[in-house]
């Protein structure tokens, strides 16, 4: 069950589609000051969908030695604070939250370097921004870009990406709304086939997948072929040591 949010409704090409017909005051995105306390606390506890991150990265930073991460669209810091005291996180590793200037100010006002030393935000990634793993924890169906647009943004790219909570559809890629009580997001969901070509051909490979069938939802109405699959998913360069994942990959 999609626990998180209310409900999803309609099926769209564009955002621009999806907008018609629909008061444009109800149509929001996570730049609304309104939406950045929403379920916060929700965010920042451990559910059943965080621990095959956990253990991934626990391999990462621990067995690999692996320094800094990437957090996009980490909203105050929500993972950090959820998985810092399971990570047992060296000192001189580095978190850096990557998400919309409401989210990165509320962070930057709750957190110091005392209570998160590992812990920095920004607004963008810049060719300056470092990281060995990139991690995007159901965040890339409320961007308008693509992953490969995210990974453009370094000047050297994450040699791991870690994707959590990813909606696919089996019929292919299009948009819909979310259901936020008061207004409606945009929420993308992606072609799994197409996703998986464009990491590879941007010299990835599929080291792990993790289906999360508690988070699937169908959008009433909709035809039956709209079923939308969640999962989570490893990727690492091609030229990469193997990673021992001590799991079967679910295709």
């Amino acid at each position: 069950m999609h626990e998180e949010a209310g409900s999803f409704w309609g099926v769209y090409d564009t955002i621009d589609e999806a907008k018609e017909g629909i008061e444009s005051a109800l149509i929001s995105d996570y730049s609304d000051e309104n939406l950045v306390d929403f379920n916060s606390d929700r965010f920042k506890t451990i559910h059943l969908f965080d621990w095959p991150v956990i253990f991934y990265l626990k391999n990462l930073i621990v067995e690999q030695k692996l320094l800094s991460l990437v957090d996009f669209g980490g909203h105050v810091g929500a993972k950090y604070v959820a998985y810092r005291e399971l990570l047992d996180l060296p000192k001189e590793f580095s978190w850096h939250v990557v998400d919309l200037a409401p989210m990165v100010s509320k962070g930057r006002r709750i957190f110091t370097k005392n209570s998160a030393p590992h812990l920095s935000f920004s607004e963008e990634i810049t060719p300056e921004t470092r990281a060995d793993i990139l991690l995007c924890s159901g965040s890339l169906q409320y961007c308008p870009f693509t992953i490969i647009d995210v990974l453009s943004k370094f000047s050297c790219k994450p040699a791991n990406i870690i994707l959590n909570k990813m909606p696919y559809c089996r019929s292919g890629a299009f948009v819909t709304l979310e259901n936020f009580e008061r207004v409606k997001v945009p929420y993308y969901i992606f072609d799994r086939d197409k996703h998986d070509e464009q990491l590879r051909n941007a010299g990835y490979d599929l080291v792990a997948r993790w289906r999360l069938p508690y988070r699937d939802f169908n959008i009433p109405y909709a035809v039956p072929g709209h079923r939308i699959k969640m999962f989570g998913e490893l990727w690492s360069k091609s030229d990469n040591v193997a990673i021992n994942t001590g799991e079967k990959r679910t295709t």
